[in-house]
């Protein structure tokens, strides 16, 4: 593509798609002959990467929507059993303001008698198992509810543990 730029003509030379990162278009300096002269820039075509980003942005902005219009809760806890994400529904379930919830052990909301059962149900976790079971929550009220929760382990493409997530159904 020749674009003119006063008395200069300014070339721009796609190559071949190159590995991310890589410039894959150059900008030359070139007289009215079309002979190049210096090279004033290089770039790269980012409209598969924008495109790409749109996709995942969607497809982010559907989650988030179909999270916040289930009637279930949904807990992400770290490998550590910390809560990470606890939707609108959990924390109404638990008694608590959502913030309360964030950066806390899931065995805060266990009652007592119930917290042997989620540690079994932990290990499984960690082993990769997913898990369907009841457990008895106490609320910040000092109330307890029953519930099913149905669990599956997380794991980082290395194979490392990295936490699990579980719909709670009350």
């Amino acid at each position: 593509m020749l674009i003119r730029l006063n008395s200069m003509l300014l070339l721009i030379a796609a190559l071949p798609p190159a590995a991310a990162g890589r410039p894959n278009l150059i900008f030359v300096l070139a007289d009215d002959l079309g002979t190049a002269g210096e090279i004033v820039g290089v770039g790269q075509d980012i409209t598969d990467q924008k495109s790409a980003e749109g996709a995942l942005l969607d497809s982010k902005e559907r989650l988030a929507a179909l999270v916040a219009a289930m009637d279930e809760g949904l807990v992400v806890v770290d490998c550590d059993g910390v809560i990470e994400y606890a939707n609108e529904q959990v924390a109404r379930m638990w008694g608590a303001q959502h913030s309360q919830l964030i950066g806390r052990p899931l065995t805060d909301f266990v009652a007592p008698e119930f917290r042997a059962t989620l540690l079994e149900q932990w290990q499984g976790r960690r082993e990769g198992k997913g898990g369907r079971y009841e457990l008895r929550w106490q609320r910040n009220d000092g109330e307890n509810v029953t519930a099913v929760v149905s669990a599956s382990p997380l794991f980082q493409p290395d194979g490392e543990f990295r936490g699990a997530y579980a719909v709670v159904t009350d």
